[in-house]
Parts: structure tokens; sequence; C-alpha cells
């Protein structure tokens, strides 16, 4: 990536960003990657010209004032986001929650279904969050998410980001990533993922049929974004999937420590030189 532009990562809750943020600082930097939160926002603003310009990427759940955050760096920008099946993100999320993972309580406190956690209004992550992200809208109160967000957050789509990954082509996403930006062997492991969760397939129609009415904008954007990914995968050459088919291959022995995994990672590394 340019180094006189800013990387502004938009990560939405169980959508892979946990995983894409561990990539990032192997290739930015840890220390060159500013984690966004709700009450941060105001520190990252006060901060000397200086301290900006180290900043090479800002990442996290909430980046408040989103599209006019770049205003207050002098850099070019670069938006990069993650979307995953709402439905599937949802039932995630509230597993996630419900097996301890978050520092929210509310749901084993007060024994939620899923059909509580979506319908009862009291967590803004069960309804629309995909178009609440990426239309600049992340905090706004529950049952507020609008159609014009949604066209909103397609405008930016299409105007403002430069790349939207689809959490079921992860591996694929991260590929075009590597290539756009010019990262070094985006190999990873599995974060923050909740196991021992129910498929999709196992929850009740009922449920189902409320998740789906309270994400009818997020089903939209998803399926907008993955239509329109898809379209680029088409377009990928051989080489693309050259590189994908070995990444697969050696992914795996990124969880190995020491040697083995240096090894593979450094041939990965050869065989990427020979293709460009």
């Amino acid at each position: 990536m340019n180094s006189n532009k800013l990387m502004i990562f938009v990560h939405t809750p169980k959508a892979g960003g946990t995983t894409i943020r561990g990539i990032m600082h192997r290739q930015y930097g840890k220390r060159n990657c500013y984690e966004t939160t709700k009450t941060n926002i105001s520190q990252l603003l006060a901060l000397p010209e200086y301290e900006k310009d180290k900043i090479k990427v800002l990442q996290g759940h909430r980046i408040l004032g989103l599209w006019g955050l770049h205003k207050h760096f002098n850099k070019d920008v670069i938006y990069i986001t993650m979307l995953r099946d709402p439905i599937d993100r949802v039932i995630s999320h509230y597993y996630y929650n419900l097996l301890g993972f978050s520092s929210n309580k509310k749901i084993i406190s007060n024994n939620y279904s899923l059909k509580d956690y979506v319908q009862n209004g009291i967590f803004p992550n069960a309804e629309n969050r995909q178009v609440k992200e990426l239309s600049g809208n992340p905090d706004i109160p529950y049952g507020t998410c609008t159609r014009e967000m949604l066209e909103t957050a397609i405008r930016n789509i299409d105007a403002q980001f430069d790349m939207v990954g689809i959490m079921e082509y992860f591996d694929e996403s991260l590929i075009m990533l590597m290539l756009k930006f010019g990262w070094w062997y985006p190999f990873y492991r599995k974060r923050n993922v909740t196991h021992n969760r129910p498929r999709k397939a196992d929850i009740d129609k009922e449920t189902l049929k409320v998740i789906e009415k309270h994400n009818q904008l997020d089903i939209e954007l998803y399926q907008y974004a993955k239509e329109k990914f898809e379209h680029r995968l088409e377009e990928m050459d051989d080489t693309f999937y050259k590189k994908l088919k070995v990444f697969r291959k050696i992914n795996p022995y990124f969880k190995i420590p020491g040697e083995i995994k240096n090894f593979m990672t450094s041939a990965y590394r050869k065989f990427i030189d020979k293709q460009d």
C-alpha cells in the first residue's frame, strides 16, 4: 500500500474482521494500526499531525463519522470491509454472546432466545448492522435503519470502497487484497470463532423469518455486494486461481510454530514472486 494513503477497515461484528485485523497487523505493523472505538475517536482526532501521519490503518467496530473522518488526515483514503450472509451473521453473534465470549451478559442473565435477541429491540447488532456500518450510521437506535441508508450504503460500495470482501469467499477475498495492496502472504488462523453454534439450517423457520424481517435491508445489501464480488471472480485470470490454490495448500501450516511455518511461508513467497 502507498505509505501516503490511510486504510480504513470497516469491521462489522462477526464478519471475519478479527482475523483480518490480525493479518493487517502483520502487513503494516501493529503499532501503525489504530483501533477505533466509540470512546477514543476524540483522542484520535486530537493527536498531533506527526502522530496521525504514523497511522497507516484505522480499524474497529465503530468508526463514528466514517465518511468525514479522513478529512482529519493529510492522506488519501482507502476503504475496505468484509460482508457476511446477514442471517448467519446474526446467528453467530447471538451464540457468541450466549456462550459468554462477549462482555455483554444481557442475553445470559435474561435467558433471551435467538428470536428474543432479534426482535426485542435491545440489541442494535441484531438488526441491519451492515447497512448501518456502510452508510456511516453505526450507532443509530434499533428500528431506525431506512431504505435511504441502504441506498447510501450501495453508493458507498460503488464509489468509496476499494475492496468489499465476502465472508463466504474469505480466501478469495484475501488473495484479492494481497494483489491489490501488495500484501505478503495473508496466512491466518481463524480468530473470534463461535464454536458449538447451530447452523442456519438447524434454526426453526419461525425464528429465521424474524431474523429475515429485521435484516431485510442487510440481505439486499449483501446480495448486491456478493453479486458484484462474484462478477470480479469471473474476471480473474489463471494466475489468480493458481495463487489461491497454493495459498489454500499452505495456509494450514500457518498454525505450526517454528521452522516449518517459516519454510512454508518462504516457499509461498517465492511462488508469488515467480507469478508476478
